[in-house]
């Protein structure tokens, strides 16, 4: 008995422990630009059953877990997806439609913005 109660102890201080630990990094980092504040998930560990009931056995930390507003990342996300333009020497645009090449059978070159006329 006298040892279960110290093993409750000791998971408690590693939770606290791992608790000051997260709080300090983030008191250094508050100055951080685009640093998101952290903060320690706790859970009960699974209980003992003995003849009198359960027992409990201590705490431990499930997770440590980023906080930041979901609804500001998503509009922020969905603000600079059309940011993004493809290459125009990607290998996935055809040659026909790429600017500064010969354009199809004619061998003309096109100008930027410009697509050719005449399949290839």
């Amino acid at each position: 008995m006298g040892s279960a109660i110290l093993d409750i102890a000791t998971s408690a201080l590693r939770v606290t422990q791992r608790a000051l630990d997260t709080t300090g990094h983030n008191i250094a980092n508050v100055n951080t630009e685009g640093y998101s504040r952290q903060r320690v998930e706790t859970a009960t560990r699974y209980p003992h059953f003995t003849g009198a009931g359960f027992f409990g056995t201590g705490v431990e930390t499930t997770a440590i877990k980023r906080v930041y507003d979901d609804f500001l990342a998503t509009r922020l996300r969905n603000a600079t997806s059309g940011f993004s333009t493809p290459s125009t020497t990607s290998p996935a645009i055809p040659h026909r439609y790429r600017p500064g090449r010969p354009c199809c059978r004619r061998r003309k070159t096109l100008p930027a913005g410009s697509s050719c006329s005449i399949p290839a």
